[in-house]
Formats: C-alpha cells, structure tokens, sequence
C-alpha cells in the first residue's frame, strides 16, 4: 500500500466518513482529493490526518511499507537464502522488478542497486551458473557512490550490509571510515540502526576470518557503541561471541574458548536454534583450523531484515 491508500485503509477501518476527516480545515472535496491523489498531500495536513486517526506517523508508515517494492524484495530474497535449492523462489527472485539485470548500475536507482547488489553478490555463491558475481566496475561504482555523501540513511547501510563481504580489504576500510559511527543515532529508525550494526558484524567476521583479531576488536569496540542494551539482547550476543573469539587468538587463552561456547548455550536456551548451530559450527572450524575460512574465503550471509 501507498502512504495516502495506508490512509484510507486506517479511516476505513475507524468508520470514518471522508468528510468527517478534517472538518473545518478541509472541505469533502478537498480531502476526497488528497486521498485520491489529485492534490498534493503537505506535511501540515498529514499531521493533522494521522491526528485525526489517532495513529503514529511510525503506525502509518508501517502499513505503507509492508507491501512496497524493497520490502517485498526483503521477503523474496530471505526466502532465497534460507532455501536456495527451491527453483520456484529463485526465480520469483531473478524476475523481481527491482532487479534490472540488463541495466548499467550507474544509471539505476537506489533500490534497484540494492537488489542487483545483493543477488549478484549473495546469490552468485548459492545459485548455480545462474547469477554472476559483481565485476569490478560495479564495486567501484558501490565505493565511489558512498564516499561521495556525508550523510547515509537505511537504504545505503541496507546496499552495504549486502555488499561489503566482496570489496577488496582497501575498499571496506574506506567504506567504514565514511559510513561510521554513524551520525545523528537519537534520529535514527531501529532498522536503520540495525542494518549499521549488521554491516558491522559482518566486517567483524571477515576480520576473524582474515586473522586479522586486532581489527576484529576495533571493530567490535565501535558496535558497542552502537547498542541499547535494554532491547539488543540479540546484538550484544553477537558482539560478545566474536569478542570472545577474537580474544582467545590475541591473548593466545582458551578460557575465551568457554565464554563463547556459554554464549552459544544461552542462544540456544532463548530459542535461536539456528544462530546457536551457526555459531557453533564456526567456532569448531576456527578452534580446529584457525584460517579455516581465509582458505575457503566463505563470508557471512546475514538476512536483511533482521
């Protein structure tokens, strides 16, 4: 649904008359073409819509996004990951209208560089001869796109989030040093937050994975920074896993070895299954073979809207 159907979606559902919207501030006629969108909607009218609904701006934005393009690109694109194996999925997912296959990255829109990055980057390692990997043209023009803001939202953390496991060392250090900390955070929305913290994670692995322990702790350091303890139980987990990981290498103690394995057990105790199996098995792989992932260069995957 669009902003102004989420709208009258919301009214119909309170029973309320189009004309009984804003009176004394709109005429039937006036609101009835807002609604229908034969008049621009302005910020002060909106305010008084969504007072009149009795609802939050956060409310009405939650009901226009559920159906839009990027979230349903979301949806389809989880779904891929979890189940690459599925034909019918994979080509829902190649079929997308957001995904411009044949269109020179450079002349897309923001959502559709979100889409094509992330199949091409995540699904070219899933799929079989169907999707190929970014070349070298597209990651430059990623890197070039985000270094020449001073300000990213949800969506470029979103197209990091997906892309930053095929940059170059060089290129991901660019990246974080232009994207965070990230600015303005009393401003932000949680997803916005959350995609930031997820891109984090990732460079985190990938630190892990490369040997690379004391940037792993840096890293690790700025996401810290980033959390609400009072509602990211999930986040700090995370965070405190990889510290520990990162830890038992820089300290050369297996005692870390046994913080994050008691980690594992309470993911697994609060019912997270599938990140306890995940951890578990990379932290067997990295006890057993330290640069197991450096030589089998398998990066994260992480669903987007998490």
């Amino acid at each position: 649904m669009s902003y102004l159907e989420s709208i009258k979606h919301i009214r119909e559902l309170r029973n309320i008359q189009q004309k009984d919207m804003l009176p004394g501030v709109l005429s039937h006629s006036g609101y009835s073409k807002i609604e229908n969108g034969k008049s621009t909607l302005k910020l002060d009218t909106l305010q008084e819509i969504i007072d009149r609904l009795n609802i939050s701006l956060e409310e009405l934005s939650l009901y226009a996004e559920n159906n839009n393009l990027i979230n349903n690109f979301i949806k389809i694109f989880n779904s891929a990951i979890t189940d690459p194996e599925n034909e019918m999925i994979i080509t829902k997912l190649l079929n997308h209208p957001l995904y411009k296959v044949n269109k020179d990255i450079k002349t897309m829109s923001q959502k559709e560089v979100i889409a094509y990055a992330a199949i091409k980057n995540i699904m070219s390692g899933l799929t079989k001869n169907k999707v190929t990997p970014l070349n070298n043209y597209e990651k430059e023009y990623i890197v070039e796109y985000i270094t020449s803001t001073n300000f990213y939202g949800q969506y470029d953390y979103l197209l990091i989030l997906n892309t930053i496991t095929c940059l170059t060392e060089e290129q991901s250090n660019i990246i974080i040093r232009h994207m965070f900390p990230v600015t303005d955070t009393k401003n932000r929305t949680a997803k916005t937050l959350n995609y930031a913290f997820l891109v984090l994670s990732n460079v985190i692995t990938i630190a892990i994975y490369n040997l690379d322990y004391k940037k792993a702790i840096d890293y690790i350091s700025l996401a810290e920074t980033m959390i609400d303890t009072s509602t990211s139980y999930h986040s700090r987990m995370i965070l405190e896993y990889h510290k520990n990981i990162a830890l038992r290498f820089l300290k050369k103690d297996t005692i870390y070895i046994e913080k994050a394995r008691q980690i594992i057990q309470i993911t697994r105790f609060i019912g997270d299954e599938k990140t306890a199996r995940s951890f578990e098995t990379e932290l067997n792989n990295l006890t057993t073979k330290a640069d197991y992932y450096l030589e089998t260069h398998k990066y994260p995957t992480i669903l987007v809207n998490k």
